[in-house]
């Protein structure tokens, strides 16, 4: 069975243990019958596996709430009623702790992308990456108009402390397994700006692999992420396209080349790997090949599976470069 999750962000602490309880065992249930269901395949717009969403909430104050299994819009994962907090977290570490689940990866969609289309693409990915992963979609609330760039940039930021509180907690609730992150476009500004903030008590990196695509981020604010010590994530692998023309974009409003062009890498990065997905199918988008092309996400599942790098499909193109260049028709 293949599992996705979307959640919503609050503190675990000072919740009441038996209300957490309760709370996780009923939505463990309610997941469990719609799982064996024959009508799960109207789950999530026809997908063919439940799904499990988050959203996050940066005010009062930084929380997170587990969005119904059917939810079709952000409105329906507002905190009043829902699973939130502790028991949110309760309940995906039940998740994660069903037989042949392996690795939790934290979908973060991209800029214009509304709960409904996200959830969508975590979908896809958890269909094509299979059953060893469970897949969480976070949504932090883009408002998904090719108009709202500068207001999503905002929100992204704002949601920072909120996905950096669920991190933290879920990583403290679930020693037993691995954590991952796959962030797209500006979904990989939340990602950095968790690496920058996030501690752990116990000093241990908190998420293992992070895969940045198409990542619509400065160099500088990745740097400052990632050379931390200690080091709360662990390697990082950035995929990028000389298609992506919504980066050149970014790139003449801020002023500066993003990390998702492959001009801006003239030299390596600690614990980093850089990718040319060029190659990826064009009919998969200039911008969005890391969530539609099957072999980048085959790829990106060989990299949460921390396979030795290079990858059997990855080759220099040329002596010297930090970049590896992927073979799409190499990937297994």
């Amino acid at each position: 069975m293949r599992r996705f999750c979307d959640v919503e962000a609050t503190p675990l602490h000072g919740s009441n243990p038996r209300t957490v309880r309760r709370k996780a065992a009923l939505l463990f249930v309610v997941l469990s019958v719609l799982a064996a269901h024959p009508a799960r395949a109207a789950l999530a717009a026809g997908a063919s596996r439940p799904l499990l969403s988050l959203a996050l909430f940066g005010t009062p104050a930084p929380s997170y709430v587990l969005c119904p299994v059917l939810a079709k819009a952000r409105a329906a994962c507002m905190p009043a009623g829902n699973v939130t907090g502790s028991a949110a977290v309760a309940a995906i570490r039940m998740a994660a702790l069903a037989p042949g689940v392996e690795r939790v990866v934290i979908f973060l969609p991209g800029f214009r992308t509304k709960f409904v289309d996200g959830r969508a693409g975590a979908q896809r990915i958890a269909e094509i990456l299979g059953p060893r992963f469970l897949v969480v979609q976070v949504d932090w609330g883009s408002r998904g108009s090719a108009a709202g760039y500068r207001r999503d940039g905002a929100e992204a930021k704002r949601q920072t402390p909120a996905l950096a509180a669920f991190l933290s907690d879920l990583h403290r609730a679930l020693p037993q397994r691995e954590l991952d992150i796959f962030a797209h476009s500006m979904g990989t500004r939340l990602a950095a700006g968790a690496m920058a903030t996030v501690r752990a008590a116990d000093r241990k990196p908190i998420v293992a692999e992070t895969v940045l695509a198409a990542p619509d981020l400065d160099l500088v604010d990745y740097e400052h992420a990632i050379l931390r010590d200690p080091a709360p994530f662990g390697h990082v692998t950035i995929y990028a396209s000389r298609h992506d023309r919504a980066l050149f974009l970014s790139s003449v409003i801020h002023l500066h080349e993003r990390i998702g062009q492959l001009a801006i890498w003239r030299k390596a990065v600690a614990d980093t790997a850089v990718v040319d997905a060029s190659a990826a199918d064009p009919k998969a988008e200039g911008h969005g090949y890391a969530i539609h092309d099957v072999p980048v996400i085959r790829d990106i599942g060989a990299v949460f599976l921390e396979a030795p790098i290079p990858h059997p499909a990855w080759v220099r193109s040329t002596p010297g470069s930090v970049i590896w260049t992927l073979i799409p028709s190499r990937v297994k």
